[in-house]
């Protein structure tokens, strides 16, 4: 029996109330290919369509691409871009057709300027092309928000496991070796998702217990996949989940449903957990200096979490450059921020000659401020960025494979600045050393993260420091349209109104 598969890839993690809207120069900084030149840019990578593929492969499975389109979070995608998208993956597979399954890569959580639910919506549009019959399997970052339409359309929905995240390989396997199953008629898959109004914040040990419940449950053959989802909660859209359990089981919905609401009723009488998660935490950034140079000698990793790319942000907060030249700090820092005038101004400028005016605070508004620098051209690069040779890939395998031109500041004699024209996961030293800095040469370093860089600086870090340095309020955010506080801990709910929201009879 000849197996055709078509595959494509649309991630990217929107956050509603970034002012950077997603652009097509974000996305030919990640992947933006089609046919053939997508298989020839993601086989053999760690990524999700890298997983589909070495399944496929090994099968001799006939592969039909259609669109990838991947890059680093950001504000909701231009709506122009982003139907231009949609149609060009469509069209792809309008014309591959007939196949006997579609393998799709997404994040889940993406949404354009006129569009609160890009995956639901896509999902829609590839289930109307091939019809009831023909599975459509999606994988998703745990962080998706899974609507109506995305259960609807699909044959089953497979979220990433880990989290840092660096299981996008492993997961895309898992998809396609799950096609595979149901193409051959060896199972068939049902999805139901169980929701609970929960925001767990920081507190990942609650959900990362669930997603070992339901490996166990995957590798006793109980179950086909279990997915816990933790919905980022940058989304502003009607239909949010904050919490939930993705079962899939060979046709036993019955089962599914059990098994869902006895996982999050399990989270419920654990609720207390995730009070301080959801709680800003972190040193001021008048204390961050300070607080670094506390540490004993070695490399410091100062995070802004407020400014963290990967959850969305421009990264364009230059406040910690402010703070080390008014200390007049001999600290040796390095440090990347997203400015393409400042990268422009200096290969204007050249390498070896002087370039001065603002840094930063581009796209920040009233909240962050350009900050006015005297500094030097010390490099000039494509950005274009190396493999990561790191142990577990980051947000790095899944975004960024070029920073666009990118510039090497020196401000004074002590002050690195790595300038981007957009915004890249510095989540891992391989961003830094594509551009010839070393970060263990330093003793501060910032990344625009949340918690994924400590992964990876563990190594070299003698210490992490976490800036609460100002963000966007997405509770009272202007823009903001839907109530956001209907979970807890922002809002009380009885036992007996959550078992009713489960259908929960334990």
């Amino acid at each position: 029996m000849t197996i055709r598969i078509a595959i494509g890839r649309f991630w990217t993690e929107s956050h509603s109330f970034s002012p950077l809207l997603t652009n097509r120069q974000m996305f030919e900084c990640g992947v933006l290919e089609e046919g053939d030149a997508l298989l020839k840019k993601l086989r053999g990578t760690r990524t999700e369509v890298g997983g589909f593929l070495s399944v496929l492969d090994a099968e001799g499975v006939t592969v039909a691409p259609t669109l990838a389109a991947q890059c680093m979070c950001g504000g909701p995608i231009e709506q122009p871009l982003w139907e231009r998208l949609r149609d060009g993956l469509l069209q792809r597979l309008s014309e591959a057709l007939p196949v006997d399954g579609v393998l799709l890569s997404l994040h889940g959580a993406t949404v354009a300027e006129q569009e609160d639910d890009c995956c639901g919506t896509l999902l829609a549009a590839v289930r109307r092309l091939v019809g009831p019959h023909v599975p459509v399997i999606a994988t998703l970052d745990m962080h998706g928000n899974v609507t109506a339409a995305m259960i609807a359309n699909s044959t089953a929905l497979i979220a990433y496991k880990t989290y840092p995240h660096h299981d996008f390989h492993a997961r895309g396997e898992q998809a396609a070796r799950l096609m595979l199953r149901t193409v051959r008629g060896a199972v068939r898959p049902a999805t139901v998702m169980t929701a609970l109004p929960l925001s767990i914040g920081r507190s990942t040990d609650l959900q990362l217990e669930l997603i070992a419940e339901g490996a166990a449950l995957e590798e006793s053959g109980r179950i086909l996949a279990c997915s816990i989802m933790n919905t980022h909660t940058g989304l502003d859209v009607a239909e949010m989940e904050s919490f939930s359990a993705l079962i899939v089981t060979d046709n036993d919905p019955g089962l599914a449903s059990r098994i869902g609401q006895d996982m999050m009723w399990k989270a419920w009488q654990q609720r207390q957990r995730v009070r301080g998660g959801t709680a800003p935490s972190g040193v001021t950034m008048t204390e961050a200096v300070p607080a670094a140079l506390a540490h004993p000698p070695g490399t410091v990793v100062l995070t802004e979490w407020g400014d963290a790319v990967t959850a969305g942000f421009p990264g364009d907060n230059a406040e910690l450059i402010a703070q080390l030249l008014e200390r007049r700090s001999p600290a040796r820092a390095c440090l990347l921020i997203t400015d393409p005038d400042l990268v422009q101004r200096a290969i204007a400028a050249g390498i070896g000659n002087p370039v001065s005016g603002p840094i930063g605070g581009r796209w920040g508004g009233t909240y962050y401020k350009p900050v006015p620098v005297d500094g030097r051209v010390r490099l000039l690069f494509d950005g274009v960025l190396p493999p990561s040779h790191e142990a577990h890939p980051s947000h790095l395998a899944v975004s960024n494979t070029s920073m666009g031109p990118t510039a090497v500041v020196q401000v004074g004699d002590n002050i690195t600045v790595i300038a981007t024209s957009v915004p890249v996961a510095s989540t891992e030293p391989t961003v830094f050393r594509a551009a010839g800095v070393e970060p263990a040469d330093y003793r501060l370093v910032l990344c625009k993260a949340i918690i994924q860089h400590r992964a990876h600086f563990a190594s070299m870090a003698v210490g992490f420091v976490d800036i609460d340095g100002g963000r966007y309020d997405n509770n009272t955010h202007p823009w903001r349209k839907h109530d956001p506080k209907s979970s807890y801990p922002y809002r009380e709910f009885t036992d007996d109104e959550i078992r009713s929201r489960l259908g929960y009879e334990g």
